[in-house]
């Protein structure tokens, strides 16, 4: 449950974790830009979440089509995406 969000009220997991793993890595991106307006030479960013954490609640078919549907591509043993 994310928010008071469950799976089966938004239709289906695939849908659940897809929307779960778009709110991370914009909370992600929103964080890295928050740094680079600091003055220090050097931040820390520390995430005790990730965007990968859906991967245990998914199949791996679904979890192949949350990272399709945001874009993110891994190179599979052979190179291919």
């Amino acid at each position: 449950m994310e928010a008071g969000v469950s799976p089966l009220e938004v239709g289906s997991n695939l849908d659940f974790q897809s929307g779960i793993f778009r709110m991370q890595i914009d909370k992600e991106d929103a964080m890295i830009e928050y740094a680079k307006s600091y003055k220090a030479k050097k931040i820390v960013i520390l995430f005790d979440r990730g965007a990968p954490d859906g991967r245990i609640y998914s199949t791996p078919e679904e979890w192949d089509e949350v990272l399709g549907k945001n874009r993110i591509y891994f190179p599979k043993a052979d190179g291919s995406l």
